[in-house]
């Protein structure tokens, strides 16, 4: 089998059991997976109007003298604000 088909295999074994644990017990599991051939990508809740949740990476990002720089990227959610603060330190 190739190496993909294995991580697919085993991304649904992963996603059958997180959602066995949601049927019995009414929680989810951190990181909850939402895709089969990318596991890494979970869906962050915004609260936008248009998208309500919306997947894929979060970055954070700082213009100096017009040149943009990547201060944070992750594909989990986090607190631009704070990072806001931190940086101005």
């Amino acid at each position: 089998m190739s190496q993909l088909l294995m991580l697919c295999i085993n991304n649904i074994n992963k996603i059958y059991i997180q959602q066995e644990k949601l049927y019995e017990t009414g929680e989810r599991s951190e990181g909850m997976i939402v895709g089969i051939d990318k596991a890494f990508l979970s869906p962050i809740v915004r609260g936008k109007e248009v998208k309500i949740v919306e997947s894929g990476a979060k970055v954070n990002m700082i213009q100096v003298d017009e040149i943009n720089l990547i201060e944070h990227f992750s594909y989990n959610a986090f607190n631009k604000g704070i990072r806001l603060i931190t940086q101005n330190k």
